[in-house]
């Protein structure tokens, strides 16, 4: 997949994320390094901004603390 074929699709997740839980998605950022990484914060009026790290595999991260902890597997 190509990155303006990348970038199409995450821009289509923050609309559809946006538009489904009334968040909005602060940053998206690619970083290769042999694996791909998406990282991403929610934001709402009414909770603090949660960060999440989706890898290659598809396996969800949430930042608590410092620690990148494992939440689930889309």
């Amino acid at each position: 997949m190509d990155l303006a074929k990348e970038l199409e699709i995450i821009l289509n997740c923050k609309k559809l994320l946006a538009e489904a839980f009334s968040v909005g998605v602060e940053e998206i950022e690619f970083i290769r390094t042999g694996h791909t990484y998406m990282y991403f914060g929610l934001t709402s009026p009414y909770k603090d901004t949660l960060y999440f790290r989706i890898d290659d595999l598809l396996d969800t991260f949430e930042l608590k603390g410092s620690k990148w902890v494992y939440s689930m597997t889309i």
